[in-house]
């Protein structure tokens, strides 16, 4: 008994007195926290992400119930409730409301008749029949049809809208597909490169990013988007001002040949065009795809850019030979003019005016394979808007038409 009081009266610990705490016992791992820990934290995180989006959805909720903002469909019920008619704002998501364009107007009853067989021609300004409509290749289509087929009945819908580009034509195509369509006829690719989601010269190129873009789209929609654009117009002035569209506008949206650019804009017309078929399968409706027309020998380029390696010797000698080569041309002296075009190609060939008087010479010498070869660079050289506003113009890139002719054959639908 006296060993063990011997024992624990030893002098104390360095630093330990009557009033020290006992030693702190290790932390238990993560892994036997409580299970209120971690819940807790999900809770913080699904609140912090979660009520946001519920007060979003409210508010979304609360302007579709109180009727504000425009619709975004392209088709709109009638007072009758039968009959639908285009939806003349359906471009204000697209386009500045100042330039947007609308659809051909003209109605179809919501539910397609017994015995009708209902077609639909898709696309941009060609499809639509600018600058009328009324003489369009769809209303010769429908008369045709019916001389064709006097005992049977059918109906051909202009759905085509004048600025638009496959972008556009995806979601007409998808709100058409639930109108028990029997065909879609889609003649489109004249805006890609110079339209909606196309390069931009000045800004952040989003081309390449598909899904960002329907994403961007969709917010565009929403009551709420609507809402925060008429919020600017109303504070900016300047954002009702119409813009202008003339050539300096066309000629600094200008893609060469070669621009990397421009495979992200193909790219997106493969993707557009395979989801604008499968829509209409998925309705049970066939498709017949179309190539542009191009009326390449009447129709010069209206502007044309240089190589972009071409060095300032390289240059001038170029213009040199070129202005020889217009003003042996003017007057009349044929061969020396060839001459000159040739030497300026010899130094520069991507210049797509001069692609087109080089064909223009061959044609005028009986050489219509040469003409040939040359009238179909002139378009690939330089593409500009300014010259896909009218029909066959020879500004439609062919590599546009080999994406169609290829998404043509890998749905197997008609081209």
């Amino acid at each position: 008994m006296s060993k063990k009081r011997r024992q624990s009266s030893g002098p104390p610990a360095p630093g330990a007195g009557p009033s020290a705490s006992p030693p702190m016992a290790p932390r238990p791992p993560l892994s036997h926290l409580p299970a209120a820990g971690w819940k807790r934290n999900v809770l913080r995180a699904v609140l912090a992400v979660g009520a946001p989006a519920l007060l979003l959805a409210a508010a979304e909720g609360g302007l579709r119930l109180a009727g504000y903002g425009y619709p975004t469909s392209y088709f709109v019920m009638t007072d009758d409730g039968h009959t639908l008619a285009p939806n003349r704002r359906f471009g204000w998501q697209f386009m500045r409301r100042e330039t947007a364009t609308q659809p051909y107007p003209a109605t179809m009853p919501a539910r397609k008749p017994a015995g009708v067989r209902r077609i639909f021609t898709v696309g941009e300004s060609a499809a639509q029949g600018t600058p009328a409509p009324a003489f369009g290749f769809g209303r010769i289509l429908e008369e045709m049809l019916r001389e064709r087929f006097p005992g049977s009945r059918f109906e051909v819908v202009n759905v085509a809208v004048r600025g638009i580009n496959s972008h556009v034509v995806r979601l007409v195509v998808r709100e058409c597909a639930r109108l028990e369509p029997d065909a879609f006829l889609v003649y489109m690719g004249n805006n890609e490169l110079v339209g909606l989601h196309s390069p931009s010269p000045d800004g952040l190129n989003v081309t390449p990013c598909l899904r960002l873009l329907r994403l961007g789209q969709c917010v565009k929609r929403a009551k709420l988007a609507q809402m925060i654009e008429n919020l600017i117009r109303a504070v900016r002035k300047d954002a009702a001002k119409r813009p202008e569209q003339d050539m300096a506008f066309f000629r600094r949206r200008r893609l060469a040949a070669d621009d990397p650019r421009r495979q992200a804009v193909y790219g997106n017309l493969r993707a557009n065009l395979e989801d604008i078929c499968g829509a209409a399968r998925r309705a049970g409706a066939k498709v017949i795809v179309s190539t542009m027309a191009a009326n390449l020998q009447d129709f010069p380029p209206l502007a044309s850019l240089h190589r972009a390696n071409l060095a300032p010797a390289e240059l001038a000698a170029w213009e040199s030979a070129w202005a020889q080569a217009t003003n042996a041309e003017a007057r009349g002296q044929s061969a020396a003019a060839l001459t000159n075009y040739l030497d300026a190609a010899r130094l520069d060939d991507r210049f797509a005016e001069l692609r087109f008087r080089l064909a223009r010479r061959a044609l005028a010498a009986g050489q219509k394979e040469a003409a040939q070869k040359h009238f179909g660079q002139a378009p690939v050289k330089v593409w500009k808007a300014a010259e896909s506003k009218r029909p066959g113009s020879p500004a439609f890139p062919v590599c546009v038409s080999m994406a169609v002719r290829r998404e043509a054959r890998r749905t197997a639908v008609l081209s």
